[in-house]
């Protein structure tokens, strides 16, 4: 909450009074999440890349948290190159652009960590996914935030190709090696929690 993103929780209360407000976003806790799987990883020297930045909230936020680590963003949104620094840098373009991602890979190099929280379509998620999945590093995770969509048809959701079933797929691949074929292949392992998935490859 002290940078004002919604993957906290709402309010942070410090000597009885009021730290911050999160966002006027509804917050998600994910950062109960990203303690747990962050912790050990953060003073490493991680190359970082984030899909969608909005007001810049969690950019400062992963600044703070890795000390050492190379930070990368992706907007479509071109106001968004503001909240570029010495030690994060911003890439305007769409998520659905396997074009314009392998490009920004090509700039950032292999990558120890991905983290959609973009538009949250299915096609975006699916297309970032395939496209980025071979750029991570081996152990490595690739994190998709707000899974909810993947149950409203205004993002595309409810459907068979949705994000949640392409998961399950995964998950049926880890524990039967004739089971249909996942959107990617190598998964070690998955984690699963309200609104967020982690694949680790």
């Amino acid at each position: 909450a002290k940078h004002g993103t919604d993957k906290g929780i709402q309010d942070v209360r410090l000597n009885g009074g009021l730290l911050r407000r999160s966002s006027t976003l509804s917050a998600k806790s994910y950062t109960d999440t990203y303690g747990r799987f962050f912790g050990p990883l953060r003073h490493q020297s991680l190359n970082f890349l984030e899909i969608g930045i909005l007001q810049g909230a969690s950019l400062a936020m992963w600044e703070e948290f890795f000390p050492s680590a190379e930070l990368h963003a992706i907007d479509i949104d071109r106001h968004c190159k503001q909240y570029e620094t010495p030690r994060t840098s911003v890439y305007i373009g769409s998520q659905s652009d396997s074009e314009f991602l392998t490009d920004v890979v090509r700039r950032t190099g292999p990558l120890d960590v991905i983290l959609d929280d973009g538009g949250h379509r299915m096609e975006q998620h699916r297309v970032s996914l395939v496209t980025l999945w071979p750029h991570l590093k081996p152990g490595g995770m690739y994190i998709i935030e707000d899974l909810h969509t993947a149950y409203f048809p205004k993002f595309g959701g409810g459907a068979s190709d949705s994000t949640v079933e392409a998961l399950k797929r995964v998950l049926d691949r880890l524990n039967n090696s004739e089971g249909p074929d996942p959107l990617v292949s190598g998964v070690k392992s998955m984690w699963c929690s309200a609104g967020i998935a982690i694949l680790f490859k």
